[in-house]
């Protein structure tokens, strides 16, 4: 049985509305801008970074004439797209490790919650620079139009996809937070414990489920094989750096529980000596007062 005849026959608003989208993400872009200057700039005194990738990328793909039908991966705007998605959550994993080692932004920023902050607001930029990229790649004149993905079930798919992708991210945010979104843990500012239920009950890990949702949508929408290629890429990046931070977030919060043991035993040792203290001294007057009255009777 297919499911597709229940597709409305006109789905020009779901390639409208997550074009619109796009271009508002865009647009945010743009005012950020000015605050990535240091990222544009390095990659203005090194274009050959993005050149050598591409070339092995390339020769990856010498044996697949097939694909050149549908993507150029020799293209520098997808191998730029391709290493900034790598290195968003390398640089961020990094910095929030040697945050939780050292306290180096607790100190420069005086205090956690200016240095989560600070952190905050660096991965929310670097995040807009990598969609940009990927829109880049998207529009690239050397990107062919795959026509396999003109299909209305793709384009239906890329809005089941962007909607599901829309809700994981803002569920999770509302659960998390700023602090919890953006590595509060690693600056020691835990919840009581570990959070359960939607959207967490549904994906362990919904904000980068939903966004690699959201880049899956909009390179189907764009029909562009190249951006299906870099939302793959997102997953997987994301799948291996999930099981980094998951690894150590669980270590965190081992230590918390372990701390909160201790801090319980010493507190409840200490109220057992004060306990005992009181008892003793109890015991002291009412010996003390049964001397005085033994010394009365005998007097």
């Amino acid at each position: 049985m297919s499911y597709w005849k229940y597709l409305p026959s006109d789905l020009s608003l779901v390639r409208e509305g997550i074009q619109n989208v796009g271009d508002k993400i865009e647009s945010v872009f743009e005012v950020a801008e000015p605050y990535l200057e240091p990222v544009l700039e390095v990659e203005k005194m090194f274009p050959h970074v993005f050149e050598a990738p591409s070339k092995l990328l390339a020769s990856a793909f010498v044996k697949m004439p097939q694909q050149s039908e549908y993507v150029d991966l020799s293209d520098p705007l997808f191998s730029r797209a391709f290493i900034v998605i790598a290195l968003c959550p390398l640089i961020w994993n990094v910095l929030g490790r040697l945050e939780y080692k050292t306290k180096i932004l607790t100190k420069i920023f005086f205090g956690r919650y200016p240095g989560c902050y600070a952190l905050a607001t660096w991965i929310f930029c670097f995040s807009l620079f990598r969609d940009k990229s990927f829109m880049e790649v998207l529009r690239s004149p050397n990107q062919p139009v795959c026509e396999l993905l003109a299909k209305d079930e793709y384009l239906a798919l890329a809005g089941v996809l962007f909607i599901l992708g829309l809700v994981l991210i803002v569920s999770a945010y509302i659960r998390l937070g700023v602090v919890g979104t953006y590595l509060g843990d690693y600056f020691g500012i835990l919840f009581e414990e570990k959070l359960e239920g939607f959207p967490f009950s549904a994906s362990p890990h919904p904000m980068y489920d939903g966004a690699t949702m959201l880049f899956a949508a909009r390179a189907l929408v764009a029909q562009s094989m190249a951006g299906v290629l870099l939302a793959c890429w997102v997953y997987i990046v994301y799948r291996i750096a999930s099981v980094f931070e998951e690894s150590f977030t669980d270590f965190i919060y081992s230590e918390k529980q372990t701390h909160d043991r201790k801090a319980t035993k010493s507190t409840q040792s200490v109220s057992s000596s004060k306990v005992k203290s009181v008892q003793k001294t109890k015991s002291q007057k009412s010996k003390g007062t049964t001397s005085s009255s033994s010394n009365n009777k005998r007097s």
